[in-house]
């Protein structure tokens, strides 16, 4: 839910003044959702309590077995990485709040360390291949505007950021360097070999997704 982002956003940060704002992000969850079940699919990485029983979890709604990539923690980095785009202003304490939210799913028995930064950089990478989409930025922005009427925010200038300026703010955001990639590629749960977090995630948002999904409805920024 975007609404884990309420304390940092304040009490008009709710469900009920944001109708737009809120379907535009339930249709970005929908998509992503679909990514993350191909990515666990192929790692197939139990979730600690599955592999040593002295692991007792204590979030109970675990959904599946595997926690490579975290899924909550992909859509949570997704989500904030949307939001900074749409407030600015709050852009430290939203990544503040995300990273918190991350370490709260090792401290709670559900992941590991090495699936939080996956789902991190699984996020970072979807939003990166959303925003090079005119679809995408064409139901993004009366969110955003929507978004910040609400919270009493100035109008968004007029204009964006080019893909290669808002895929440079993502590397500083995370801090994501070549070198940080290629340790990655260095682990291979299971025994496979992992190909590069970018490039793989970025490849299957953009070829992947068809046009029109089993979902029963088109999937607006995935052409």
């Amino acid at each position: 839910s975007i609404y884990v982002y309420d304390d940092v956003l304040g009490p008009n940060f709710k469900a009920a003044n944001l109708p737009v704002t809120d379907a535009f992000f339930k249709t970005l969850h929908a998509d992503a959702r679909i990514l993350l079940m191909q990515t666990k699919d192929v790692w197939a990485r139990k979730r600690p309590h599955l592999t040593n029983s002295e692991v007792v979890p204590l979030d109970p709604n675990l959904r599946l077995p595997y926690g490579y990539p975290s899924g909550g923690v992909m859509n949570s980095t997704l989500t904030a990485i949307v939001l900074a785009e749409m407030v600015p202003e709050k852009r430290f304490e939203l990544f503040e709040r995300n990273l918190e939210y991350g370490n709260n799913r090792v401290v709670v028995g559900v992941h590991y360390p090495r699936d939080v930064t996956g789902g991190q950089m699984a996020g970072v990478a979807a939003a990166q291949a959303l925003f090079d989409s005119p679809a995408f930025i064409k139901e993004f922005e009366p969110a955003r505007d929507e978004l910040r009427r609400v919270l009493g925010l100035p109008a968004a200038p007029a204009g964006k950021k080019s893909i290669d300026e808002i895929a440079e703010d993502l590397r500083e955001e995370f801090k994501l360097t070549e070198s940080g990639l290629q340790a990655l590629d260095d682990f291979a749960p299971g025994g496979e070999t992992t190909p590069q977090w970018q490039t793989w995630v970025d490849n299957l948002v953009r070829e992947h997704l068809p046009p029109q999904h089993e979902r029963g409805n088109d999937l607006p920024w995935s052409a």
